[in-house]
């Protein structure tokens, strides 16, 4: 059963984030942008725009902060409605169960009901009454253990989304400050007569370091080996029980069959 996905979650936050810079200088000016060409080949606009850098840096400014805090909210958002959504969706899965097992309890008491008025003699009465036994305790020993192995897979999986929201949270929060810390660099350095060009060479580069560590983050996210080992680790204990559970009623039916014989 597959609650979430990890590449969707906070993926699209953390590429905003990484693009934010490049898409607040761009609304600007159609030179391309600042932190682009940092870290591509130069281009003929570039000249034209370190030239324009610190004429743009305080507007951009303004802009970031806005852009931040409305992508910040959508992440929110979205991380909550992930949430619900797991929530929602493990309740509907256990209530699922709850009523199959009723609806299988209701005929197996059925079933016994039509097998008791059968029975020939006493004895055939007691092998039916040891087999009613043998499957009820059956039957309850792989519903704890399918219960166990579906509430560690759901408490598992609730843990790594709390530590994958945790992880996008920190990751934007230090891209935040990396950037925020870059525009007041830039600020500084223009206020001092810095020349446009190295007041921008400067900036680019640690925007670009603050984009490699958010891309980083992204690509760790999105590896989440421990969610396929929860669910290989519920179905193998499922597996098992149901194995268990077929093993011990096939014998039990068996010994009852003999015992009719008689």
């Amino acid at each position: 059963m597959k609650y979430f996905n990890l590449k969707k979650i906070g993926a699209t936050t953390l590429v905003a984030f990484s693009l934010l810079p490049m898409m607040v200088f761009a609304e600007d000016t159609k030179v391309t942008s600042t932190v682009r060409s940092a870290s591509t080949t130069q281009s003929k606009g570039t000249a034209t725009s370190a030239a324009n850098f610190c004429a743009r840096i305080n507007d951009a400014s303004k802009k970031f902060t806005e852009q931040i805090k409305d992508i910040e909210t959508k992440n929110a958002d979205a991380l909550s409605k992930k949430s619900e959504n797991l929530a929602q969706r493990e309740s509907q899965v256990n209530a699922k169960k709850a009523e199959a097992r009723f609806k299988s309890d209701s005929k197996r008491v059925a079933n016994w009901g039509k097998m008791e008025a059968q029975v020939k003699n006493d004895e055939q009465k007691a092998a039916l009454a040891t087999y009613k036994t043998t499957v009820e305790q059956a039957l309850e020993t792989r519903r704890i253990a399918v219960d166990t192995a579906v509430t560690t897979y759901q408490t598992g999986v609730t843990s790594i989304l709390s530590g994958h929201t945790a992880s996008v949270t920190t990751a934007i929060t230090t891209f935040k400050t990396s950037v925020e810390q870059a525009l007041a660099k830039a600020k500084a350095d223009c206020a001092k007569g810095v020349s446009g060009k190295n007041a921008q060479a400067t900036f680019s580069k640690t925007i670009n370091n603050a984009r490699k560590m958010i891309q980083d983050a992204r690509k760790n996210n999105e590896k989440n080996p421990a969610v396929l080992e929860l669910k290989k680790a519920r179905d193998e204990a499922i597996k098992a029980a149901e194995q268990a559970f077929k093993n011990t009623t096939t014998q039990a039916r068996l010994d009852l069959q003999a015992a009719l014989k008689k």
